[in-house]
């Protein structure tokens, strides 16, 4: 080679590294954010190969893997890990190994446990330790004797996950004590599992924020009290299904929650692009080339488009009926994701959670026919934002205890 070409090449590199820095420095659209209808489901939905797809979601998730250290599907993007886990959890919530009768004795006899010597405790804390217990019990171990776990570790377990979602979104510096207080506890329920966090948390994490607005929505309508006291005596599919003349059925009011109050507000996807062609370029100025975009699909945007009429923000379960309900609006309900990363539990999930509500509606009113009450507060919480909201014995007062 003369030194002319030498120096030309030499040359091209170094103008290449130049202007790639100052392309990577520029791009500043690192983050696209999407409410539409079409765009999410391109986005849920492409046409790309499932190792792509799954590529796309565990670099979005890479945080959760940093926070519990899991290595499910959902932070890695091979096709084996997924197949492993999907198959593992569709046979956890098969019909044939837990019968929707059979979970409905798991969450009655939960219930009453957490309610035998119960005066007062704060609402979340007692959804989400009625929640995780449910999984713990229904889902994971089916020993009776799990019955009396102690509230005081739910809530260790519970707590401590939900401040781990919250600060894998804000920080890298997540004290270690945290997840070893977790799972020392799961793996002395969970002694089978090697890493049981992996299923407790997809499950818990989809069902206990759902079933605490459903039941905060519903504890004072005695039309869904009725329809679920009825689902609750028969909780199968049928019953699920069935609309009664003039009221909600179980599922229009866990339609409505899910589409209000969708248990993933956002689902993100991340991916490397470039605005040229480098497939003739050497590897390591292609990758100075490329950028990374996530792109964040707004599901809860999208659940509360105009489509669906001017009153879009008010709890309406009676909106999802066939006669209100067309194809436009069906389209906006993406709780459960879409395409071939869609949720495995996207149909089990609304089935079990309406179970639990039924099972604490039935021991918890409003102190009319109940020993116990649910006492509102200011307004709907989410993963915090409960603030007043409690249960109670009736007649037991402003009394914490848990």
């Amino acid at each position: 080679m003369s030194p002319y070409v030498s120096y030309a090449v030499i040359i091209f590199i170094l103008c290449s590294l130049v202007y790639a820095q100052v392309y990577r420095a520029s791009s500043t659209t690192k983050r696209i954010n999407l409410s539409s209808s079409n765009e999410i489901r391109n986005l849920l939905d492409p046409p790309t190969p499932l190792a792509e797809q799954l590529t796309a979601r565990a670099t979005s998730n890479a945080r959760l893997m940093r926070a519990f250290s899991i290595h499910s599907t959902f932070v890695h993007g091979d096709i084996d890990t997924h197949t492993t886990f999907t198959k593992a959890a569709v046979e956890l919530i098969s019909r044939h190994r837990l019968p929707w009768t059979l979970f409905a004795d798991i969450a009655s006899n939960v219930v009453d446990a957490h309610l035998h010597r119960l005066s007062s405790v704060a609402f979340d804390t007692f959804i989400s330790r009625i929640t995780l217990h449910v999984v713990i019990v229904g889902l994971l171990q089916l020993e009776p004797s799990f019955y009396k776990i102690d509230p005081d570790d739910l809530d260790v377990v519970a707590g401590n996950i939900n401040r781990l979602w919250t600060m894998s979104k804000t920080t890298t510096e997540i004290p270690s004590h945290m997840l070893a207080e977790v799972n020392v506890r799961l793996h002395r329920w969970l002694p089978t599992y090697s890493n049981p966090i992996e299923f407790v948390i997809p499950v818990y994490e989809t069902l206990w924020r759902v079933i605490a607005v459903t039941v905060a929505l519903n504890h004072n309508r005695s039309d869904v009290r009725a329809v679920f006291a009825a689902f609750l005596s028969q909780p199968d599919s049928r019953r699920y299904h069935y609309i009664p003349d003039g009221d909600p059925s179980v599922e229009v009011v866990m339609q409505e929650v899910l589409r209000l109050y969708p248990p993933t507000r956002r689902i993100s996807r991340t991916y490397t692009a470039s605005d040229f062609n480098l497939k003739y370029l050497p590897s390591f100025l292609a990758q100075c080339m490329t950028r990374t975009i996530t792109q964040v699909a707004d599901i809860e945007a999208l659940q509360r488009d105009s489509v669906w009429g001017v009153d879009v923000n008010d709890y309406d379960p009676m909106r999802h009926l066939p006669q209100r309900c067309g194809e436009a609006q069906r389209r906006t309900l993406l709780a459960f994701g879409a395409g071939k990363l869609t949720c495995v539990a996207k149909t089990w999930a609304p089935h079990a959670a309406a179970v639990i509500v039924a099972t604490i509606l039935d021991r918890v009113g409003d102190g009319d026919k109940t020993e116990f009450e649910v006492v509102a507060g200011g307004g709907i919480g989410g993963r915090s934002g409960w603030d007043g909201w409690r249960i109670q014995r009736v007649g037991r007062g402003e009394e914490i205890v848990g």
